[in-house]
């Protein structure tokens, strides 16, 4: 699992239930083969401490960022923000607050 699926898993799941789940598949997989190729278990901890390390990354907007960009409230900007969010992800969470209103006003349609 790369760090871009890794990252992603932290911030959908949660670390811990990330950490929990790895833990699990982890013991899972010894308990089928106790003698698991070379590097296998350096894998499973590199994962389980990435987890134990990850800081969550809060999305840069929220539906008041819409509203002053002149989008009606409703059920528009729950939509328009859930789809700029999975941009935000796909993009590895590299995106500021400046990018991400610039897609919005993209994905809006407006100014």
């Amino acid at each position: 699992m790369d760090g871009r699926v890794r990252r992603r898993a932290f911030h959908e799941l949660g670390a811990g239930v990330a950490r929990d789940l790895a833990l699990l598949a982890w013991a899972e997989e010894i308990a089928k083969n106790p003698h698991p190729p070379p590097g296998r278990n350096d894998a499973w901890t590199a994962l389980v401490e990435d987890a134990g390390a990850w800081t969550p990354v809060a999305f840069p907007l929220k539906g008041r960022d819409a509203l002053a960009l002149g989008i009606p409230s409703g059920e528009r900007v729950g939509e328009l923000l859930g789809a700029l969010e999975r941009w935000w992800i796909d993009g590895d969470f590299r995106a500021g607050r400046e990018a991400c209103l610039a897609k919005l006003r993209e994905l809006a349609g407006v100014g």
